[in-house]
């Protein structure tokens, strides 16, 4: 859960891990999440300056492509750590339908 890896991130900076260049953060994407669920975890990591890698799920050797673009500017930090990471990506629109998907974008709806 998300509050796990808060835990796990703050303890390793209290004793010392410089967690941008000394850890990794494996997420597995497209394994029952959504796009939008999957650039938020990248974006929660980005944010506590830990460094990500994307590891793509394939049902039956097939992902779609947009996931392995996301891998690709994920996994090159020099890519991931810019400004403009997220570039090029088309990025996909929210999903207004479900509570869940906006409360995981930490949008405040109709509870």
């Amino acid at each position: 859960s998300e509050s796990k890896v808060l835990e796990g991130v703050k303890l390793l900076k209290e004793v010392g891990f410089d967690t941008k260049r000394e850890t990794s953060f494996y997420i597995l994407a497209n394994y029952n999440t959504t796009k939008e669920q999957d650039i938020y975890r990248c974006e929660v990591l980005r944010n506590l300056d830990t460094t990500p890698f994307v590891m793509v799920y394939e049902d039956n050797g097939k992902a779609d492509k947009w996931y392995r673009k996301l891998a690709r500017h994920v996994n090159r930090k020099t890519l991931f750590w810019s400004d403009t990471w997220k570039e090029g990506l088309e990025l996909p629109e929210l999903s207004v339908s479900g509570n869940q998907s906006i409360k995981m974008l930490g949008v405040k709806g109709d509870e």
